[in-house]
């Protein structure tokens, strides 16, 4: 298995680029609205290394964010490691 490069110095600069530049140039608050990983990214892929890269990065710039955990059925009982359509961080961590 391949590991995965997440590239932090191109999430820094451009987070750095994009919303932090329009927050300063305008002088005004930057919301970055709904992002995620889509549930195909294992964590042994890099799912959790891009999560920490990007929330470190909209920090460190003062960008306000909502992490978008939608899904499209219901957990309901299931086992945690039963793979579901979704976003979440944590509770898929890919085949064993």
């Amino acid at each position: 298995e391949q590991p995965v490069r997440v590239d932090a110095s191109w999430l820094q600069r451009t987070t750095r680029e994009v919303p932090y530049s329009l927050s300063r140039t305008f002088n005004v608050p930057v919301f970055c609205n709904q992002w995620g990983v889509k549930n195909e990214l294992y964590r042994s892929h890099g799912r959790l290394e891009y999560a920490r890269v990007l929330l470190d990065a909209l920090v460190q710039y003062n960008v306000s964010s909502t992490y978008w955990i939608w899904r499209s059925y219901p957990k309901d009982d299931r086992p945690l490691d039963q793979p579901v359509w979704g976003f979440e961080l944590v509770h898929n961590s890919g085949p064993r």
